[in-house]
C-alpha cells in the first residue's frame, strides 16, 4: 500500500510493470485466462515454464481488476492523503516440453505511485512519486511428475521345433506385470489442471521391429538366433496386445498416487520354418503422463 499526498485537484493512482525475470523481451505468444481476463505469459529460464502476472488495484478507495501488466489505475483526489495499492496475481504456465531445473528468483514486477493533473484516456500523463516497490519471487524447483518403471525380465522357457506344429502355433503363456511405482499424488491447483497427474498412458514397442507379415509379433534379436518364431504379447483379457498403440492405465488415482501393475502375458509364436537357437527379444515401454 502506498500513501499519496495530493495538492489541489489531482489524480492519484498506481501502476505495475513487468521487470527482472519477466522482461518485455521474454513475452511469449501464449496467454492464460483468469476471472475472464487474458494475461500475458513470459518465459522463465526453465525450458517449457513461463510465468503469467497481473493484479488488482485500489486508488482512493476505488477498486479495479484483475488487470494484466502493465496497467495504470487512477482516481480523483482533492488535496489530502490517499492510500493506493493492490495485490499481485502470478502463476507458472507450461509453455512446452518441460526440462527439470530451478527457476531463477528475483524481481518479476515493480509498482509505482503516480500523480497526474489531468486524466486523458487510459494512459494519462503522470509523474512517478518516490521509489518503486519491487515484487520478487523465490527460486522455484521445477520437477516432472513421473512414476518409477523398473525393467522386467521374462524367462520364456525352452522348447523343441516339434512344439510348434504349424505357422500360428504358440507356446504356453508366461505371465508378467510391468510396474509403475511411487507415482506421486496431489491436489489440483484450484481453477487449473496443474498440480497432479490426471491419467497415465503406456505403450510397448518391439526394439527389433515385428516379423514381416505379422504386425503384432516381435522379431527376435541377437546372433545367433532361432528362426521361424517371434514373441507375441497379450493383455489381461487374453487379447493380443498391439505394439505402438497407447492404452490408458485403468484404476490410476491422481489424488493418492501409489504403486500399479499391468498384468500381461507373452508366448512364442511360429512364423515360418523353425530352426534352433536362442530366442530373445527386447521391448520398450513408453509412459505418457497427462
Amino acid at each position: 500500500m502506498v500513501t499519496c499526498t495530493s495538492s489541489g485537484l489531482t489524480y492519484t493512482g498506481i501502476t505495475y510493470y513487468y521487470g527482472g525475470i519477466s522482461s518485455a523481451g521474454s513475452k511469449t505468444t501464449q496467454t492464460v485466462s483468469y476471472s475472464g481476463t487474458a494475461f500475458n505469459v513470459y518465459q522463465t529460464n526453465v525450458p517449457g515454464v513461463g510465468i503469467a502476472m497481473g493484479g488488482t488495484v485500489t486508488a482512493h478507495g476505488k477498486a479495479g481488476g484483475p488487470y494484466p501488466f502493465p496497467y495504470y489505475y487512477y482516481n480523483n483526489a482533492d488535496g489530502t492523503n490517499y492510500n493506493n495499492g493492490g495485490s499481485i496475481i502470478a502463476a507458472l504456465v507450461k509453455t512446452g516440453d518441460i526440462t527439470p531445473g530451478t527457476m531463477t528468483g528475483g524481481t518479476v514486477a515493480q509498482a509505482y505511485a503516480l500523480i497526474s493533473s489531468t486524466l486523458s484516456g487510459t494512459l494519462p500523463p503522470a509523474s512517478i512519486v518516490g521509489s518503486p516497490i519491487s515484487i520478487t519471487v523465490n527460486p522455484v524447483a521445477i520437477t516432472v511428475l513421473t512414476c518409477q518403471t523398473p525393467d522386467v525380465s521374462i524367462s520364456m522357457g525352452t522348447y523343441k521345433p516339434a512344439d510348434f506344429p504349424a505357422v500360428g502355433s504358440t507356446t504356453k503363456s508366461i505371465s508378467f506385470s510391468p510396474q509403475l511405482l511411487n507415482c506421486p499424488g496431489g491436489t489440483a491447483i484450484p481453477g487449473t489442471s496443474a498440480g497432479l497427474i490426471h491419467s497415465v498412458q503406456y505403450r510397448i514397442d518391439a526394439s527389433n521391429g515385428t516379423v514381416p507379415g505379422f504386425s503384432n509379433v516381435a522379431a527376435l534379436g541377437g546372433s545367433p538366433s532361432a528362426g521361424g518364431v517371434g514373441i507375441q504379447l497379450y493383455d489381461s483379457t487374453g487379447a493380443v496386445f498391439e505394439f505402438g498403440v497407447y492404452r490408458t492405465m485403468a484404476g490410476f488415482n491422481s489424488a493418492t498416487g501409489g504403486n500399479y501393475s499391468i498384468p500381461m502375458s507373452a508366448r512364442y509364436y511360429r512364423t515360418g520354418a523353425v530352426t534352433a537357437g536362442p530366442a530373445n527379444s527386447t521391448m520398450t515401454m513408453t509412459v505418457n503422463y497427462q
